[in-house]
């Protein structure tokens, strides 16, 4: 029992930790992903571990759609890349499971909030570097201001921020005026961050996950949802496009 306590925390620390290093460093935090991973395998118990995994059904659909993938490789005409494929699809298949039994309702709120330090750092560098304060450094340049990732990797993890903030606003009813006022003002910043810079994905994700906010927002009026989503995602991309150099370039 006392083992078991002992490693419910491990796993919260790490957990935590990643959630602050994934908007730092790629290596770092495939190297807690790593680490997870590891002490799950080893850690026994394997009877509850899988009892778990199989009574969720967004676990089980995403080990079949990895296994499509694989069944896939039957009739590729490039198996180099099939592999390839499913090297980078690997999280469907062990780090989604694993993650599904070790994270705790309870602790979400430090992830959550580990996750937005380290974003708000991370785009704090941004701005500082886009306005020419500090010198670029690293991957980043002042027409793509990301020092600590690449753009294709960091534009996602932004949009997922912006998203995080964005709830908090319009679905927290027991938000405080300051933290409204605070998370009003990141999100700003974030979404303006989000088209000075170039990764495409994530600026996709960000109007899909826009969309999904609206939608939740205005969750029984669903075509009112989907005016305010043509207004606001317009608005914004009409914006973006004529007010950033990149995001045009990007979208031409």
């Amino acid at each position: 029992m006392k083992e078991q306590f002992f490693l419910s925390k491990v796993y919260q620390f790490l957990l935590v930790f990643l959630a602050f290093l994934l908007p730092l460093t790629v290596f770092g935090a495939n190297l807690i992903i790593v680490l997870i991973v590891l002490i799950w395998l080893f850690s026994g118990n394997y009877k509850l571990k899988y009892r778990k995994i199989i009574s969720s059904k967004f676990i089980i659909a995403s080990v079949i759609f990895y296994l499509l993938h694989v069944v896939g490789l039957i009739w590729t005409s490039d198996l180099k890349w099939g592999f390839e494929m499913l090297h980078k699809m690997w999280y469907f298949i062990l780090l989604l499971p694993v993650l599904y039994t070790i994270v705790q309702k309870k602790y979400i709120k430090y992830y959550i909030s580990a996750f937005l330090v380290a974003m708000s750092f991370s785009e704090i560098v941004s701005y500082l570097i886009w306005f020419e304060i500090v010198p670029p450094f690293k991957m980043a340049s002042v027409n793509n201001p990301v020092p600590f990732m690449s753009h294709v990797s960091y534009n996602p993890i932004l949009a997922f921020a912006v998203y995080l903030v964005a709830h908090e606003m319009f679905l927290n009813k027991d938000l405080d005026k300051f933290k409204f006022f605070l998370y009003s003002f990141f999100a700003t910043t974030m979404t303006i961050n989000m088209f000075i810079t170039g990764g495409r994905s994530g600026q996709v994700m960000f109007f899909a996950m826009l969309s999904i906010l609206i939608f939740q927002y205005f969750h029984s009026q669903k075509i009112k949802a989907i005016v305010v989503i043509f207004i606001v995602t317009g608005s914004i991309f009409f914006t973006a496009y004529q007010s950033s150099t990149i995001f045009n370039d990007r979208v031409s």
